[in-house]
């Protein structure tokens, strides 16, 4: 399972591609979203610590990609307002993490996108 991770901070980058890795998860980590022209990957970790930034990459990767099937997109941030969880659901990923979060919730939520078996 190919796994692209967008976090502007490298430390978290670090902290929650070890967690993807312990699952299983083959992580390319990025600051920015520019590499998804190239690597199609099959789930999308992101930081929506930007909320208008992030609606805008998930229209991009829920649509820029052709033919093939776009990536289940899983966002995460700190303290996200209400609206903004309801407009990240709305503009196409498939769940929102608040941080911190462990490696049982985020098997969890893998498991319940399908993207690991139970």
């Amino acid at each position: 399972m190919q796994c692209l991770l967008i976090d502007q901070n490298a430390r978290e980058r670090q902290r929650i591609a070890q967690l993807l890795n312990s699952l299983g998860l083959s992580c390319d980590e990025q600051e920015s979203v520019s590499a998804t022209q190239v690597f199609k990957p099959d789930v999308v970790f992101m930081d929506v610590t930007r909320a208008d930034a992030a609606q805008d990459l998930m229209q991009q990767l829920q649509h820029g990609r052709g033919e093939a099937v776009a990536p289940k997109i899983i966002c995460y941030a700190d303290a996200p307002k209400v609206d903004d969880l309801a407009a990240f659901i709305l503009a196409g990923a498939t769940d929102v993490l608040v941080k911190p979060f462990d490696r049982e919730l985020l098997r969890f939520k893998l498991e319940q996108a399908g993207l690991l078996g139970h």
